[in-house]
């Protein structure tokens, strides 16, 4: 059985600009990557077998180097850096994925590099998982500032896919879908809450979905629970 997770630091998106290789958006990416999906994956009670997170090869090198410092740290954590247009990088993230794997069963795992899993993410997937089905923690956190509260979401983006390959040409991995339109999918651990998106001003669609009518919380009261 291999877990493998996936994180698309900042591989270009189709029709936007380059802002994602400018100081002011890496230097604001990487304090959010070291203060939610680092720790949240470092500090699962059942660790993946890697963790891939992809980088465009124009990056300057000082965060080139920043990445390199945190695989130190954490040996399961393979940066990967990923040259070419929008389309071969696609090409080549596959490409890794799949040669990453061995045949039998594969969980594949995609976090934002701005978000956060909780500490039993991969313990409890692998626990209650079913091939060839997505499995998705409905429940998660909104979180923004210091405060937070409690969501449902389906067909959110923290999913894993499991799946069963002779060839590891053939794995699919979770990103052969779109979350929107991930199927089939099963809802695990119904109430357990298994994430945490968080909203600030560089990511707009999570900005302007908080619900200012819910009752909040302090962030501090769940940090342990998502080793953050």
């Amino acid at each position: 059985m291999k877990h493998i997770m996936v994180t698309k630091f900042n591989l270009p998106i189709a029709g936007k600009n380059n802002q994602h290789l400018s100081e002011e958006w890496l230097d604001h990416r990487f304090d959010l990557f070291e203060k939610w999906a680092y720790p949240s994956v470092k500090n699962q009670t059942v660790k993946p077998d890697k963790w891939y997170v992809f980088m465009d090869a124009r990056t300057p090198e000082k965060y080139l180097n920043r990445i390199q410092i945190l695989w130190e740290d954490l040996r399961f954590l393979i940066p990967i850096v990923l040259a070419g247009s929008w389309e071969e990088m696609e090409q080549h993230w596959f490409f890794t994925v799949r040669m990453g794997a061995t045949p039998g069963l594969v969980h594949t795992t995609r976090i934002d590099s701005d978000d956060a899993i909780c500490s039993r993410y991969c313990e409890l997937v692998q626990e209650n998982f079913e091939i060839g089905y997505f499995s998705c923690f409905k429940t998660g956190y909104m979180a923004y500032g210091d405060e937070a509260y409690r969501r449902d979401y389906n067909k959110n983006p923290f999913l894993t896919y499991s799946e069963w390959v002779t060839d590891v040409k053939d794995l699919k991995t979770v990103s052969h879908l779109p979350h929107p339109q991930a199927e089939p999918m099963i809802y695990i651990c119904k109430d357990y809450p298994g994430w945490i998106q968080y909203a600030h001003d560089k990511n707009l669609f999570n900005h302007d979905t908080i619900d200012h009518e819910q009752v909040t919380f302090p962030l501090d009261d769940i940090r342990k629970d998502f080793g953050i």
